[in-house]
């Protein structure tokens, strides 16, 4: 086991300790899409270019809230998030005469963990900010697509002509993507009191992560997450006096 399984697994138990505290808690439940900002860490020049393109993000999140007194909580959530990525890296070693590109669509899974304080305002309508902290194992990722490689020739009744050497890319995808992720959460909503113990919400939220994919050509991604859920609210009866 690796240092960043290790370090998942130790905030995952202490999620799973939090929640067995008693006192009020609240159990939810949330699905909604990522729209993900990739941020390349290469120096564009005229002889390296990329792209990454996002379409069919989503993720599921299980949600746990502690009431620590007045308008604060604590909260954490344990997320399910599915990337489809369409990746396009093209490098020339001379523009125009010999050009590699990589046409490569990335399906990968990430099992995220954040922890945060909560402030909540309001009664039946509530308005709530948090930030916190958030970490991500992958699950599994695999990809298909091309690499191509276009070199010039000269010989041709015209001259110089293409000549393309075409790769087919297809399986697991892991050697690609980064194993650990982690990075810092925010997030705000409006939560809406339909009883006692039911309540449905609406969520935005940002992460700022290390980037999951191309390790030595992209660096880290912004997602904005969006997304509805209900929650149900466990009320503890209080003891009485001499009980």
């Amino acid at each position: 086991m690796n240092r960043q399984s290790r370090v998942f697994i130790l905030l995952l138990i202490f999620f799973i300790v939090v929640s067995a505290v008693k006192g009020q808690t609240s159990l939810g439940l949330n699905a909604g899409y990522i729209n993900p900002f990739p941020i390349l860490n290469y120096n564009s020049t005229s002889y390296v270019s990329g792209s990454a393109d996002y379409n069919g993000s989503f993720f599921v999140a299980t949600t746990y809230r502690k009431k620590a007194g007045g308008k604060l909580f604590l909260g954490a959530s344990l997320h399910f998030h599915h990337y489809q990525l369409d990746y396009i890296e093209k490098n020339a070693i001379h523009i125009g005469l010999d050009e590699y590109t990589k046409d490569i669509d990335y399906t990968f899974n990430y099992l995220n963990l954040v922890l945060y304080p909560e402030l909540v305002f309001g009664h039946r309508l509530t308005y709530y900010v948090n930030a916190g902290i958030t970490a991500g194992l992958l699950l599994n990722a695999n990809k298909s697509g091309t690499n191509t490689h276009m070199r010039m020739h000269s010989g041709g009744p015209d001259g110089y002509y293409p000549v393309y050497t075409v790769t087919e890319v297809e399986g697991d995808a892991r050697s690609d993507i980064k194993s650990f992720s982690a990075g810092v959460h925010i997030g705000t909503g409006l939560r809406y009191h339909i009883s006692d113990s039911w309540d449905i919400n609406f969520d935005l939220s940002g992460q700022y992560i290390l980037f999951p994919v191309e390790i030595e050509f992209t660096g880290s991604q912004v997602d904005l997450l969006i997304s509805a859920g209900a929650e149900y609210t466990i009320h503890r009866k209080k003891n009485k006096p001499g009980q």
